[in-house]
């Protein structure tokens, strides 16, 4: 019984040793700046066995145009591991790696393998690139399980992706409220994406004053959070007052969301919806409709509710409703 915990107490101070590293040929290919460029020309393939982690050294052929293997090292898990610093690096080369021509069999799977260590180290980056794969990969209840655990780390790019799986219903449950929160604190910390993405959310619950100062801040950077704000402008004024004030404003707000709806965009024709409704005495139901269809169709949630509910209270027509509710 003592003969075991003596030998992982060799194995881990041979790991301390200068020359493991060596060669593993890692430490100055994960200290350099530029990782991927490193990669691409490393003379050095890294390949996943299910005991340990295979290090092949390499060099070019130019008969075969490609590389041969000229000596391999193996290095069991077990040692590896003694050194858990490198588990989110080792990870990111066996990701980085799958990019380029150099294509090992099981780097995904690899890759998946030493996020899942690192974040079990508590490494955030590696939950949230674990769960970056998995998404990629359409696991949706394994990419939201990690992304929770890397924004729970405050990673802030975490925090936005699991905002939009709330919002979305990605592997969770559809949590508007949840969404709200995580966009706001990635945009407090600087995550610009969120903001926008904190605009429209806000927009889609006729949230619109909210709406309209997260829009106004993004006005100078963004060409269409500057269109919301415009169109949010004359949202919230009064009716009485558009006219005198909006005129020429109003046509080419019309003519910009026009435009988007011609080009496809889901929530461009339920824009105009709101807007028209707005400047036009009696333009409702009938007249709402086949624009509000339109953006159903496309798969705009708020516009597929409205529709849904023209149809049950409006119309009675309960077969054209369940197929939008």
């Amino acid at each position: 019984m003592r003969k075991f915990p003596l030998f992982y107490l060799i194995v881990f101070l041979i790991c301390l040793t200068p020359s493991f590293s060596s060669d593993l040929a890692l430490s100055e290919m994960i200290s350099h700046p530029n990782l991927k460029k490193v990669i691409k020309s490393c003379p050095r393939l890294i390949i996943q066995r299910p005991d340990g982690v295979m290090v092949l050294a390499t060099v070019p052929d130019s008969n075969l145009k490609g590389l041969v293997v000229k000596e391999f090292k193996f290095v069991p898990h077990m040692v590896l591991y003694s050194r858990p610093s490198l588990v989110h690096e080792v990870g990111q080369i066996y990701h980085h790696a799958g990019m380029f021509y150099l294509r090992v069999c099981g780097n995904e799977a690899a890759a998946l393998y030493h996020f899942f260590q690192g974040s079990g180290y508590g490494k955030p980056d590696s939950a949230f690139m674990k769960a970056l794969i998995h998404q990629g990969r359409g696991e949706h209840s394994e990419s939201s399980f990690f992304m929770r655990k890397a924004a729970r780390k405050d990673h802030i790019e975490a925090v936005y992706h699991l905002a939009t799986f709330y919002e979305k219903g990605i592997g969770i449950g559809v949590d508007l409220e949840q969404a709200e929160k995580g966009y706001r604190f990635a945009q407090q910390n600087g995550f610009q994406p969120a903001a926008l993405a904190l605009g429209h959310l806000l927009f889609d619950q006729q949230k619109f004053r909210g709406a309209l100062e997260v829009f106004n801040s993004l006005s100078q950077h963004n060409e269409g959070a500057c269109w919301y704000s415009r169109l949010l402008e004359v949202l919230l004024t009064p009716k009485e007052q558009l006219q005198q004030q909006y005129l020429s404003e109003l046509t080419l707000i019309l003519d910009h969301f026009r435009a988007l709806d011609a080009n496809g965009d889901p929530k461009a024709a339920f824009c105009l919806v709101r807007l028209l409704s707005k400047i036009q005495y009696n333009w409702e139901g009938d007249d709402a409709i086949p624009y509000c269809t339109r953006s159903a169709k496309r798969g705009y949630a708020p516009a597929q509710i409205a529709c849904g509910y023209f149809y049950l209270k409006a119309k009675k027509d309960y077969r054209r409703a369940f197929d939008f509710l």
